[in-house]
Order: C-alpha cells, then sequence, then structure tokens
C-alpha cells in the first residue's frame, strides 16, 4: 500500500531506509541490494509512511519560505503606501495576514515533534521565523494605518 502524494503533478516515489545499512530503497524490496539484509513488511510501510511525511514536510516548508519574497515586497509597498496612497494600506495589511496561514497550517501540520528529523527540526525553526516575520510585517502595517488615521 503506497502512501498518497499529495502533490498530484510531481507524484512521489516511494522510498524506505535500510534498518541495517541506512542506505535509500524503494518500497517493495525483499533485502537491501547493499547489505543483503531482509526488510520486514512491516518496518517498510512505516519507512515509507515517514519518508513521506517528511518529504511532503520539507516540501510545504519551502513554499511557504518562498513567500518570504513577497513579505519583503509588501514592506517596502507599505512604506510607498504611507507616503504617497495610505489607503492601500488596508489592502496590504490584508495580504499579509493571509500570508499568516501558511506558517501556521505547517506548525499544526508538522510542527507537533512527533517526528525528530533534523530536516524537520530545521523546517520547525524556520516555520517558526516566519511566523514571527509576518506577525511583526502585520504590526508594522497596523501601526502606519493608526498612524494614518491619527493624522486626518
Amino acid at each position: 500500500m503506497h502512501p498518497i502524494s499529495e502533490n498530484l503533478y510531481q507524484p512521489d516515489t516511494p522510498t524506505i531506509t535500510c534498518p541495517s545499512c541506512g542506505e535509500t530503497l524503494l518500497y517493495g524490496v525483499k533485502s537491501c541490494r547493499f547489505c543483503r539484509h531482509a526488510i520486514d513488511p512491516t518496518y517498510a510501510r512505516k519507512s515509507v509512511t515517514s519518508q513521506a511525511i517528511l518529504t511532503h514536510a520539507v516540501k510545504s516548508a519551502n513554499t511557504v519560505r518562498t513567500l518570504r519574497n513577497l513579505l519583503y515586497l509588501q514592506l517596502g509597498l507599505t512604506i510607498l503606501a504611507f507616503l504617497w496612497d495610505p489607503p492601500y494600506l488596508q489592502l496590504i495589511l490584508i495580504v499579509s495576514i493571509i500570508n499568516l496561514a501558511g506558517p501556521i497550517r505547517w506548525l499544526r501540520k508538522y510542527g507537533r515533534g512527533d517526528l525528530d528529523h533534523p530536516e524537520i527540526l530545521k523546517a520547525q525553526k524556520d516555520m517558526k521565523i516566519e511566523l514571527y516575520c509576518w506577525l511583526g510585517a502585520i504590526i508594522i502595517q497596523a501601526t502606519a494605518i493608526i498612524v494614518w488615521l491619527v493624522r486626518l
């Protein structure tokens, strides 16, 4: 039974890790081609599931991380909108609030600490940084709106 990939356009090849030598093998093999260790089917199912979760978690974290460039663009737009056309500040704030969903969703789905793989731990740290960056941007944008409203 293969885990179903969330990304239909680029399916994952299910792999397992040999319990003896640590080499990556295709799911369904009976023994390791490197050390000839027999692969238990129960172990293989657990390994392929954890490998699929790891792959999806890292892919999702990379996708959320790419939105950081949007954060920088929005902070620049906040300054420009504040100086020249303040009514656009609300729109920029709404986009920032929507972008908070990425790191929050990732942390709820993968950030529980069930997996202690180094790549998951790095992704958890990165998602917390993303969350704090977007929260900081929202605070800056809300402050700009308040200042603009007080100046009216």
